[in-house]
């Protein structure tokens, strides 16, 4: 038999013993018992996304491989147990399950944006102390209203806000 096919046989019956435990509250994300030796990483990202009923995208560099044994574990925390020990971070867009390197996360985060009304000091000011103090902000004024338009995520808007209150 041919060396690769018998590998790639034996890969498939060493890789995965999976089985979904179905859970009676539909609004808790269902609990799986997952077996991996030696799998590749995309391929445990992949059967936790088919669980899920999940679109599977992965970036090139996602590659590796990893072992993990659970028991009644949510889908939801065996996912992030998988991203924090292989150094690969997901991000869930809709019903796709998209798997990055964990630098490039917050890249991926939703932007969002609010007009900031300043009063008590200069434009520069508020500027320099948005950009000093929430780290990930882009910051650009408008001299006519006086007023700092700030982006990033929703939380480094939320933290700017708070800054300037």
């Amino acid at each position: 038999m041919n060396r690769h096919v018998l590998h790639v046989m034996l890969c498939v019956m060493l890789l995965v013993m999976v089985q979904a435990v179905v859970v009676a509250d539909a609004s808790q994300p269902p609990l799986v018992d997952l077996e991996f030796r030696d799998a590749e990483i995309l391929d445990i990202y992949q059967v936790l996304g088919d669980l899920a009923g999940w679109n599977v995208v992965a970036d090139q560099s996602v590659k590796g491989k990893f072992g993990l044994s659970l028991r009644a574990t949510p889908l939801t925390q065996a996912l992030d147990l998988v991203a924090q020990s292989t150094g690969f971070g997901y991000h869930l867009m809709g019903n796709t399950l998209v798997v990055v390197p964990a630098s490039r996360l917050k890249a991926m985060a939703p932007r969002d944006f609010a007009l900031l009304s300043v009063r008590h000091m200069a434009l520069e000011t508020a500027k320099a102390l948005l950009e000093a103090g929430v780290p990930g902000v882009t910051v650009s004024l408008d001299q006519r209203q006086r007023a700092v338009l700030v982006q990033g995520t929703a939380a480094e808007v939320q933290d700017a806000q708070a800054v300037l209150a």
